[in-house]
């Protein structure tokens, strides 16, 4: 009896969609076997394997499957091997990127400020780098939260998702918005005067445009 030596396969996890379709490529793997095995000669020899008894290797978990074939006829009883691998997909990592702390009165308005938030969200995904995996797809959740108010601050946590095949690990990041200081005043005295304290309008028109320097400086206006 007579047989080819028949080599070994090699597969990664990522080229496959699900363990279905890496089921059927080992299904179709056991087929070519037979085929490149190319058993000749004896007296019609009955060929059978052990596959049905093993398991194969699970898409996330990787690992190696030898699979024995036996060829019987009246006379001998030859076997031969044949290993099929798979790779597993590389662990999909990243880096826990930093958060972000503004202040509202670096902004100019409303709009400024959801700009800067987007522009956040980018930068973020940029520091977090995710590698390995299959082609991992980066999701996050900011759609579904409402970014700070101008004048009412507040911190948002953002999370992504990083989702291939086999995982799905998350990282969170938050945007803080420190609200303006509220704006504080001492209330200033009332002034009277006399008429008669002045030489004419144009004096009195100098007295109160410097009693209006004088309240402003009074009021101490503070804070926003």
């Amino acid at each position: 009896m007579y047989l080819s030596v028949v080599l070994v396969r090699s597969v990664d996890a990522c080229d496959f969609t699900d363990q279905a379709a890496l089921d059927a490529a080992f299904n179709a793997w056991l087929a070519d076997v037979l085929t490149q095995a190319n058993v000749q000669g004896g007296c019609d020899p009955v060929v059978t394997n052990d596959a049905a008894a093993q398991t194969i290797p699970a898409l996330c978990s990787g690992g190696t499957l030898t699979v024995t074939w036996t060829a019987t006829d009246l006379c001998e009883t030859v076997s031969f091997d044949a290993q099929f691998t798979l790779t597993p997909p590389p662990a999909i990592t990243f880096t826990e990127p930093g958060d972000i702390t503004v202040d509202a009165c670096d902004f100019t308005d409303q709009a400024a400020i959801d700009a800067a938030f987007n522009a956040w969200l980018a930068a973020v995904l940029t520091q977090a780098n995710v590698q390995g995996g299959c082609d991992p797809v980066g999701t996050n959740d900011a759609a579904a939260q409402t970014i700070p108010a101008l004048c009412t601050g507040g911190t948002l946590t953002v999370t992504w998702t990083a989702t291939d095949l086999c995982e799905a690990p998350t990282f969170d990041a938050q945007f803080t918005l420190t609200p303006p200081p509220a704006i504080t005043f001492t209330e200033p005295t009332d002034l009277t005067v006399d008429a008669c304290d002045f030489t004419d309008q144009a004096t009195v028109d100098a007295a109160f445009n410097a009693w209006l320097a004088a309240v402003l400086t009074q009021a101490n206006v503070q804070g926003g």
